[in-house]
């Protein structure tokens, strides 16, 4: 699924990749459990995307983007070299009320 995804969605062959992590989201209404990835090495030419507008953006740019509070806790992990994690993230609509790390 990983490899597809890339591909539809970018152009992009992923040639070297390490599963970072798994984040289960919890929100009143939904649950989603996410699998997290570094993609290390691609090939190909990037494509434009109907889902949004792609963009390479430095590693410490990362915070300064719109996004979840949970997103800045797992992309920190990340940054910060973490093998691998478990992560549960509990919402109240938009705001974090909980973070559970398993591993």
């Amino acid at each position: 699924a990983l490899i597809r995804e890339i591909k539809e969605e970018t152009g992009l062959n992923a040639v070297s990749y390490t599963l970072r992590g798994i984040l289960t989201f919890i929100n009143k209404n939904y649950e989603e459990i996410i699998y997290l990835y570094t993609v290390h090495s691609f090939s190909g030419s990037l494509k434009k995307c109907d889902e949004g507008e792609l963009a390479y953006i430095k590693k410490d740019e990362l915070e300064k983007l719109n996004m979840w509070e949970g997103d800045k806790y797992f992309l920190k992990l990340i940054k910060d070299n973490e093998p691998y994690f478990l992560l549960t993230l509990k919402y109240d609509g938009d705001e974090l009320k909980e973070i559970v790390r398993n591993g």
